[in-house]
């Protein structure tokens, strides 16, 4: 309703858009993010270098919130609570590419199961932290560091295409959720 009466006085949809976004961004992801991964990082005892760590954090944040603003454009509110929850759900606890995991999903299982885990935000979070983790731990040899590799398929590449599918992930839904925004916003 706000959105609706700021758009009929003139103001433009996409001024108004940019500036929830980026409110929701620069507070609320930022400080969530901030929040969570601090005690978190300094509990567990990373042995990778919290920028990269914050990184992936905020990347997930990023995407998730995403999926919100994506179901507050398409639905009503109380639907879209639901609708966010479930989805993020779906893609951040049960198709994570840990198990079954990436490699049997190519070798082993249908083709189908592995292009649903694919956009998993919490598949690339996952894979990225572990390729990162692993290659700042100084207890493991060489050897056994490509033993991730064999047993996971988890590829040092994707440290990179981890970080760049959440980000990207979170740019494209939100451009996506601004079509529905604008929609919204005339009627």
């Amino acid at each position: 309703p706000m959105v609706q009466r700021e758009a009929s006085e003139g103001v433009s949809v996409l001024a108004l858009f940019l500036s929830i976004n980026l409110f929701n961004t620069a507070v609320d992801i930022t400080i969530r993010s901030l929040a969570y991964s601090l005690p978190f990082f300094y509990i567990t005892g990373f042995n990778m270098s919290y920028g990269d760590f914050f990184l992936i954090t905020f990347g997930s944040a990023w995407s998730t919130s995403a999926i919100g603003i994506l179901t507050a454009c398409l639905t009503d509110s109380r639907s879209a609570i639901v609708l966010s929850v479930a989805i993020s759900f779906l893609f951040g606890a049960v198709l994570t590419g840990v198990k079954p995991s990436i490699l049997e999903l190519k070798e082993n299982s249908n083709p189908f199961l592995y292009w649903m885990v694919f956009p998993s935000y919490n598949r690339w979070a996952t894979e990225a932290l572990t390729v990162r983790e692993e290659f700042a731990n100084p207890s493991y040899n060489f050897y056994e560091k490509f033993e991730l590799k064999a047993e996971m398929a988890y590829e040092p590449v994707n440290w990179v295409n981890g970080i760049l599918f959440l980000y990207i992930s979170g740019i494209v839904l939100r451009l996506i959720s601004f079509g529905f925004f604008y929609r919204k916003a005339l009627e």
